[in-house]
């Protein structure tokens, strides 16, 4: 190595060395300032620096950690003091000592069934608004019908709504009364071949008693022409039979003659069955006509009882003939069938005699004045319905005379109590105070209600 590179060295030894007395001399002061011992070496040093870098961090993230709280800190005293406003305004609500928190929870909970309640309150406005409408529709329409339930009335000439099914039932009565009136007008007139004024006019004039008997000789004579008939239907069958055998022969001829002239009695014959027979038909309804037209009083009370009675299975009464031509007492069902006294059940027949019974009785009390009436198990083949229509009748009844009516079925009394008001009703318990008697199978609970008893004096 040459002279110059040493020194060359040596200017950068010390160059390097002096660099090295200023950092150390920086260092040296670096350290005090830190507070570290002179002697530190480097490596130490960058220990002590990665724990301040450390020591540093925490510090930051705990002043972090404080603003955050104190942040929390504001936002909880807000809230407080937000609840505490909100609460101030909510009538009847009260801070609690379990916190804020809950006492908010509560009030959430609280909001939601304030909903569900304006919710619930709004759906009932709707249906009441709803049920509004519709009480409004059925007061126009219960207008309407009264005020045509006051026109029926009127045109009907009554004054209580309750009698009017009765007006109705007369007055369909009446309607099917004209239809078959005018279905045997119609008849009247095929059979007479003549108008219907013609024939009235002709019948005006009739006696009732000759036509009857001439109807009783008409059936007589209807009975002879039948006879006459069926003689020559036996005489036509032999004619028949000879002419058979003549035939080819001379006297055919003749045969044939005495043939038609059977054939020419035959058809006069005929004519005048026809003829008789619809004369006797017409008889017979120009007496039923005259029968209805001048029907009895008590008869005819009795076919207004005997419908109520039934209940309606029976729409009215009429006298008929049976077999041997006697007046016989017919029931007309609603169906239109009719039916003898004979011919009925226990039940209808009970509630006849009971219609019978009943009007003899008014139209006695109306002419002679009134009687007491005594009457024993008058409903006993009789079923509630039934029973309470006859009930019904007897506190009719009751209101024109005086009605005692003995009975051992306490469901019978039920009934009466149910049917019948209490200023027409007086029940009597003669004996040990004891009502014998099963219930019936056919009366529905609530048709009995318990028996008020008033012991006779």
């Amino acid at each position: 190595m040459s002279r110059a590179e040493v020194e060359k060295h040596r200017r950068k030894a010390s160059e390097r060395q002096a660099e090295l007395d200023a950092w150390q001399g920086d260092w040296r002061q670096i350290t005090q300032k830190l507070g570290w011992p002179p002697e530190i070496g480097p490596e130490e040093a960058g220990e002590h620096l990665e724990r301040m870098v450390d020591l540093t961090n925490h510090l930051n993230r705990a002043e972090e950690s404080e603003r955050r709280r104190k942040g929390i800190e504001d936002r909880i005293a807000r809230f407080e003091a937000d609840v505490s406003a909100l609460f101030e305004k909510i009538e009847g609500a009260d801070l609690s000592e379990r916190g804020h928190a809950d006492d908010v929870a509560d009030l959430a909970r609280r909001l939601e069934e304030a909903k569900e309640l304006r919710q619930r309150r709004a759906d009932v406005e709707e249906r009441v608004s709803l049920a509004r409408e519709d009480l409004a529709g059925a007061q126009s329409d219960l207008s309407r019908a009264e005020a045509d339930l006051w026109t029926l009335m009127e045109q009907a000439g009554v004054t209580d709504p309750a009698d009017l099914p009765g007006i109705e039932k007369r007055a369909e009565r009446v309607r099917l009364l004209g239809e078959r009136i005018s279905r045997l007008e119609e008849e009247i007139v095929a059979a007479g071949k003549e108008p219907l004024e013609v024939l009235r006019a002709a019948c005006r004039d009739l006696d009732i008693d000759a036509l009857e008997a001439r109807w009783e000789g008409a059936g007589e004579e209807i009975a002879q022409v039948e006879k006459t008939l069926r003689e020559l239907d036996v005489r036509i069958g032999t004619l028949a039979s000879d002419r058979r055998q003549m035939e080819g022969a001379a006297p055919a001829s003749e045969a044939r003659q005495q043939v038609e002239n059977y054939r020419a009695e035959i058809a006069s014959l005929t004519e005048d069955y026809l003829r008789n027979y619809v004369a006797g038909w017409a008889l017979g309804q120009a007496i039923d006509d005259y029968r209805r037209t001048h029907k009895a009083p008590l008869l005819a009370r009795a076919e207004e009882l005997f419908p109520r009675l039934t209940n309606g299975g029976y729409n009215g009464l009429e006298v008929g003939f049976d077999d041997a031509g006697q007046p016989v007492l017919v029931g007309i069902k609603a169906d239109g069938k009719r039916l003898s006294v004979r011919e009925m059940s226990e039940g209808p027949r009970e509630q006849l005699y009971l219609s019978l019974r009943q009007a003899s009785i008014e139209r006695h009390v109306e002419l002679q004045g009134a009687v007491p009436v005594v009457l024993d198990d008058v409903v006993l083949h009789s079923d509630s319905s039934r029973k309470k229509a006859i009930l019904r009748s007897l506190a009719e009844l009751a209101e024109r005379t005086q009605v005692i009516a003995f009975s051992h079925d306490p469901q019978v009394v039920a009934l009466a109590q149910a049917s019948v008001h209490s200023d027409l009703l007086k029940v009597h318990v003669f004996g040990d105070g004891e009502i014998t008697g099963g219930p019936q199978s056919e009366i529905a609970k609530a048709d009995v209600h318990s028996i008020r008893l008033d012991r006779a004096a």
